[in-house]
């Protein structure tokens, strides 16, 4: 079992729209739990990030509380993993919308893949590097020269990488882990890669209380959990994405747009449909916090952020 944790948002519409929790949590009308008239419905996919559990959480009240079905929506939601990738299953059109680090879908975009992100459930990443909390280690500075834990290949690695960067920090001893704490509790690693709403918990729950060291540590604000899909998907099924803007709480949500020149047709379609709703819904002084825009230094994109 990995990553038990809350869910911020709830996932309702296509590409699992979003709502905030406290929406998707309240009671609900007739009207929203009842089939979108006879209209038939679009089937789509979502490939989450990792095996079904309460991470996902809001995907799941989505489809109990009948938001999928008010959007016109049949969605089917699919277990990630190891062996399920959710951003080469998108990409290669296996799943139509799909969950994965923030950093996975910026990386595979600079590699040429076509995928879009349309929204963060985690605005701020729960990865951390914990350690054991009698051992006196609590910052990334107290790292240097121990032996830390590094799933390799892994999302995680990536945020690891970019901690040790921004403490000005060469390697550690490194040492390859995997999902199991085992070699943490017993003592074999001083330090080991998990979420701050899981394996840390988890670590406390077998009497094992830990000290966490997250990104914000050394002044990085990271994403984690972001909804994706394809530019080609956008571009062919505009009302599918008008559906997913008639739930999302555009007051509560974060759009990401990425283009590294800022020219590609795409996400420029994208960010200029939701910032006009985005406009309308909270005020053109106060829409631009709703957004990111990311890209190559000097490149038109820079500028409009």
């Amino acid at each position: 079992m990995k990553r038990l944790g809350r869910s911020t948002l709830a996932a309702t519409a296509l590409l699992a729209t979003i709502a905030l929790a406290a929406t998707a949590c309240g009671s609900s009308s007739s009207g929203s739990k009842a089939a979108a008239s006879s209209t038939t419905a679009a089937s789509v996919s979502v490939r989450l990030k990792w095996l079904h559990q309460s991470q996902f959480a809001g995907f799941y009240a989505a489809a109990a509380e009948g938001y999928y079905d008010a959007a016109g929506l049949k969605v089917k939601l699919d277990p990630g993993g190891p062996d399920s990738p959710s951003v080469q299953l998108v990409a290669s059109g296996s799943n139509t919308f799909g969950v994965a680090g923030a950093d996975q879908i910026l990386l595979a975009r600079e590699k040429g893949v076509d995928v879009v992100a349309v929204a963060t459930i985690y605005r701020q990443t729960p990865f951390v590097l914990m350690t054991l909390a009698d051992s006196g280690i609590s910052t990334m500075k107290q790292l240097a020269g121990k032996k830390v834990g590094v799933k390799f290949g892994q999302s995680e690695e990536v945020t690891y990488r970019a901690m040790l960067s921004a403490a000005g920090m060469s390697k550690p001893d490194e040492v390859p882990v995997k999902f199991d704490v085992g070699p943490f509790l017993s003592g074999s690693v001083d330090a080991f890669p998990g979420y701050s709403i899981n394996e840390a918990l988890a670590a406390g729950e077998a009497g094992k209380p830990v000290n966490v060291i997250g990104p914000a540590s050394v002044g990085l604000s990271l994403y984690a959990d972001t909804i994706f899909t394809t530019g080609s998907e956008i571009k062919k099924h505009p009302a599918q994405v008008k559906a997913f803007a008639a739930k999302v709480d555009l007051a509560h949500t974060l759009f990401i747009v990425s283009s590294k020149s800022g020219s590609t047709l795409e996400p420029n379609i994208f960010k200029q449909y939701f910032f006009e709703r985005v406009q309308q819904t909270v005020g053109p002084d106060r829409a631009g916090r709703c957004f990111i825009a990311i890209t190559d230094p000097g490149w038109k994109f820079q500028h409009a952020a």
